[in-house]
């Protein structure tokens, strides 16, 4: 059997195999969350990447209204060797086979969040059989005893986010323009969202979050 076919559903079995791959090149931490409401959906990305001209951090986010923001940060080079060094230690390339059995059992019917980090890895020169990308899953990992080194990477790549290491940043708000067209009431009057509060709702659902105008008597 070869080195990375090897495959394991907990993280016990996966912490004992072995896996060949060269350097960290990317360490990517992403998030996203959605809700059947209008624009009730979010994302945000944390992503550290060994580039040609040094090693950055992006800290990316996004909402269901348009609104955007991007910040783009220099990382100083020992915590970079501090987070491949972390990955190499804990055998992180071989924890994408760690699988969360009672995933099902915590699903919410009007909601969904997802998390996933993705490490790529540099190829070894001459060697075929290495591994390029490893996917995981927090959530299998947090459930079987691993929050606490995923913690310590989580926290090494947030200490780079300083406003003294920022490069550059780039934001947009949400506006109208994002909002979808909504049919109008019959009366054209107004209304108050009872769930989140908007007031001037002039369509028979809220603009804000999606809930449908309450019935009057």
């Amino acid at each position: 059997m070869k080195q990375d076919e090897k495959k394991a559903v907990t993280l016990a079995e996966a912490r004992q195999t072995q896996v060949l791959h060269g350097n960290l090149i990317r360490a990517e931490w992403s998030w996203s969350r959605s809700g059947m409401a209008v624009m009730d959906h979010e994302k945000s990305v944390l992503c550290v990447e060994w580039t040609d001209d040094g090693v950055i951090l992006t800290d990316r986010s996004e909402k269901g209204n348009g609104s955007f923001r991007e910040c783009v940060y220099s990382v100083h080079p020992l915590i970079a060797d501090k987070i491949r060094m972390l990955a190499e230690r804990e055998n992180l390339a071989a924890w994408d086979v760690v699988r969360d059995t009672e995933k099902e059992k915590w699903f919410v019917p009007d909601m969904s969040s997802s998390s996933d980090l993705t490490l790529q890895f540099r190829p070894l020169a001459g060697i075929r059989e290495c591994r390029l990308l490893c996917v995981i899953d927090p959530d299998a990992v947090y459930r079987q005893g691993g929050e606490t080194i995923l913690k310590e990477l989580r926290d090494l790549m947030k200490y780079c986010a300083r406003p003294e290491y920022l490069i550059r940043e780039n934001t947009k708000k949400g506006n109208d323009l994002f909002r979808p067209e909504l049919p109008k009431t019959e009366s054209g009057d107004t209304w108050i969202c009872p769930v989140c509060g908007a007031t001037g709702m002039t369509t028979r659902f809220c603009a804000n979050c999606g809930s449908p105008r309450p019935k009057t008597e």
